[in-house]
């Protein structure tokens, strides 16, 4: 292909680049975490007869902005929430259990924090709603080893 030293795209190949690059941030704002939730709570909700006690668990690499939709869109605060993730946060509510776990590679935050989910799971009552959010990492960072498995086991299927 040749080209113009001053005009290196032709407008055609100019014209290209802008609709891959407006395709690409469409698809990037479609699967946003936080706009996922919103959108798909406040389809849900008004039909969904929340219950004074209800609790919420997000999991993830996008923990934090699935949560944060959560709680902005809920009628009321949850009792209990919990959020599971692998590095630092900030503003988080004070409310809000915070518990990190290892990614990719599970470690012994992830099992303190599958102990954790597991409670809260178990709390919850038959009257109680448990709203759950995964996102990608979960499988990893919320680990709870079968009878007779591991975290070493864990470990070592993940790292193989």
């Amino acid at each position: 292909m040749l080209r113009s030293k001053a005009h290196p795209l032709s407008s055609h190949l100019s014209s290209l680049r802008g609709g891959a690059l407006a395709i690409a941030q469409a698809a990037i704002a479609a699967v946003d975490a936080d706009a996922c939730v919103r959108r798909g709570l406040l389809a849900h909700v008004p039909n969904l007869n929340v219950p004074p006690c209800w609790h919420v668990l997000a999991v993830g690499k996008a923990a934090l902005p699935m949560m944060t939709a959560a709680l902005a869109v809920m009628p009321t605060r949850p009792t209990q929430a919990m959020c599971v993730l692998p590095g630092a946060v900030a503003d988080v509510p004070a409310y809000v259990d915070i518990h990190h776990g290892g990614h990719p590679v599970p470690n012994e935050g992830s099992v303190a924090a599958g102990r954790a989910a597991l409670a809260l799971a178990a709390a919850t009552g038959p009257d109680e709603l448990l709203l759950v959010l995964l996102s990608g990492g979960a499988s990893a960072l919320l680990a709870a080893p079968a009878e007779g498995l591991t975290l070493a086991d864990k470990q070592q299927t993940t790292t193989a």
